[in-house]
């Protein structure tokens, strides 16, 4: 039987293959029939070109990597000059892994064909998976050179902007293909609108919103990103009803409804995220950031039993699985710290910072190389300095900097009150402009590049600021941009806030930032950072004097008409009753002093420090170490 069966395929390999029969297989989907016909071809005719082709081509459609790639590596070493093959093998090699292999495939096909942009973009493709983004993005150029209107190139391009943190750029190329003729999907939008977001082109945003709200209906994901778009430019009835929705598809996700509470919360209405929060942690007892959450719109009291049964809940949850236990450890922080346990509250605080820091170190060296740079490049005298007039119904910005946790929020909320300033947050705008026009930043920007970065700075703030002549941007980390700012936008104000040390530095010790601020999950970090910060804010003042105004938070706090008596006359501002009772409005604060700010300046946050002094040691030394010692890790 067996020699009977040997028989049999020595025939069938000996007859003739219908290479059209196998083409009609792969056309029905037939992909295992057409291989093995193929391979009987190729058992007596081992180089039939037209065999390979279709071989490799039914085991691509297999997705058989390693035997497609065998026929098409067979395949350019017989007819090297036919591109199609060294396309396909690049598409093989690209789909199994191989971006090397792949790169150099479509390099052996742009060499035969230059006048295909497909190929230059392919090749920039497997570039971006290597992480050769200069090379990835010189093929990209190279393909709109050839074909301006390439979906795949201005996509491409608009990536690799976007991830080395250029969004301006990024936005270019998005617009561009935006104006094409390629089909456009929901998901296109909305990643269009984020993009959009993060250069804060608001009528971009809103144009984004307007094409994808409706075809984004049915889908939980993308609602929730749409709802995140209309709560950034402050429209939360909208961004309710978006994440709402989202949360009626999926029902059982806990980060979609997570968003939910944070859009109350942003709403004003800590009522419903609290409930929001505490249903989540019942439904999903291993979500960590609910816990978080939750702890940030309660004020626990020994007084509230409800508030003690919470605590035991966050402890028991850190006996869990949890998703990731830091949250819990910042929560816990945080109710012990109200409950007047600070030993507990130092503990959880320590914990959760070491484990971030851990993840997350911070090397001051950069930033000390940045400070002697900027104190290098601007020096008192040494460029023009007088305040220019500005172009009508442009606004004029107010930048409110310093350390984190050092009252920039309640200085901007009593700003935002007054009828002429718009209150837009905390902004990476000025940083992305900066990014793109003036790559040095810490090097004083030319005339004509100047102008430019304050013509395009003023032109996204108008956008968020809906016709005030103000507009604040409180940005602590702008304090290093002092210097940049005054030389692009001389009527601009920049108040730069102070606060005792220690203070600051157990305030950020126990705030859970998302935003990259690694020095704060380290007090020797923090210590080290804040030093800095003083060192730089003197020279701003040394360079600038009552062109930058520095306030004081516990002055402040102790005399709040004096002190927003005297910020207003600083901004050219006149006064207004509605900026005593600034926490009566209710707006979008979206960093960890939501709470505070909503209701009435209070001093229990002034020299809360000593509670903790102990503790306290490795932030004393740095903040007095002259010899600036590199932080401990994990202190």
């Amino acid at each position: 039987m067996a020699d009977q069966n040997r028989r049999k395929r020595r025939a069938q390999a000996r007859s003739p293959v219908d290479i059209a029969q196998i083409a009609a297989l792969i056309d029905r989907g037939a992909h295992e029939e057409a291989l093995r016909l193929s391979r009987d071809g190729l058992a007596a005719n081992p180089n039939a070109q037209e065999l390979l082709e279709a071989a490799g081509v039914a085991a691509v459609m297999l997705a058989r990597w390693d035997l497609a790639r065998r026929y098409f590596v067979k395949l350019t070493g017989l007819a090297a000059d036919d591109v199609r093959h060294w396309m396909r093998l690049g598409y093989i090699l690209f789909s199994s892994g191989d971006m090397k292999g792949a790169s150099k495939a479509y390099a052996a096909a742009i060499e035969r064909a230059p006048g295909e942009p497909e190929f230059r973009v392919n090749r920039a493709l497997c570039e971006v998976r290597l992480g050769n983004l200069d090379a990835a993005e010189t093929l990209f150029q190279a393909a709109l050179k050839l074909a301006p209107s390439h979906p795949g190139a201005l996509q491409g391009l608009s990536n690799i902007y976007r991830e080395i943190g250029q969004p301006f750029e990024a936005m270019g190329y998005l617009r561009r293909l935006a104006e094409t003729d390629q089909p456009r999907g929901v998901d296109f939008w909305v990643e269009y609108g984020e993009l959009a977001m993060s250069t804060y082109d608001v009528p971009d945003v809103r144009r984004a919103l307007a094409q994808a709200s409706e075809p984004a209906a049915g889908d939980a994901n993308l609602s929730a990103r749409l709802a995140h778009l209309w709560n950034r430019i402050g429209e939360p009835e909208k961004a309710l009803a978006c994440v709402r929705r989202a949360r009626s598809l999926a029902p059982d996700d806990a980060e979609i409804a997570n968003e939910e509470a944070t859009m109350n919360i942003d709403a004003g209405d800590t009522a419903a995220a609290a409930a929001i929060y505490r249903e989540n942690i019942e439904r999903h007892p291993d979500h960590a950031s609910s816990y978080f959450g939750l702890s940030q719109v309660v004020k626990f009291s020994a007084d509230v039993p409800d508030h003690a049964a919470l605590v035991e809940t966050m402890e028991a949850a850190l006996k869990r699985r949890l998703s990731d236990p830091v949250f819990v450890h910042f929560g816990l922080a945080k109710a012990y710290n109200e409950l007047k346990d600070p030993v507990r509250a130092f503990e959880h605080a320590k914990r959760g910072n070491a484990s971030r820091f851990r993840q997350y170190p911070y090397a001051p060296a950069r930033d000390r190389t940045k400070l002697a740079a900027l104190k290098a490049a601007y020096r008192a005298g040494g460029f023009d300095t007088d305040v220019k007039p500005v172009a009508a119904g442009a606004p004029s910005p107010i930048f409110i900097t310093g350390m984190p946790r050092s009252g920039t929020t309640l200085v901007e909320q009593f700003l935002g009150a007054h009828p002429l300033v718009a209150a837009c947050g905390e902004m990476m705008l000025l940083p992305f402009v900066l990014a793109t026009h003036c790559p040095a930043a810490d090097a004083l920007p030319a005339t004509p590049q100047a102008a430019r970065i304050g013509e395009i700075y003023r032109a996204q703030l108008a956008a968020l600021t809906q016709g005030k002549p103000r507009g604040t941007d409180k940005l602590p980390s702008n304090i290093w941009n002092v210097g940049a700012i005054l030389s692009a936008m001389p009527d601009a104000r920049v108040i730069i806030m102070e606060r005792d040390p220690l203070d600051v530095g157990l305030s950020c010790y126990f705030s859970l930032f998302r935003r990259g601020v690694n020095f704060t999950f380290d007090l020797a970090s923090i210590g080290a950072y804040q030093r800095m910060c003083d060192d730089i804010a003197a020279h701003w003042l040394a360079v600038f004097g009552d062109r930058v105004l520095r306030v004081r938070y516990e002055d402040l706090i102790a005399d709040p008409d004096a002190g927003m008596r005297r910020v207003l006359d600083y901004c050219g501002l006149e006064w207004h009753p509605d900026v005593a009772r600034f926490f009566e409005v209710r707006r979008r604060v979206g960093t960890a002093s939501f709470n505070q700010v909503n209701q009435p300046i209070y001093s229990t946050s002034v020299g809360r420090w000593h509670a903790y002094e102990s503790q306290l040691k490795p932030l004393i030394d740095a903040l007095a170490d002259k010899n600036e010692a590199p932080p401990v890790a994990g202190a």
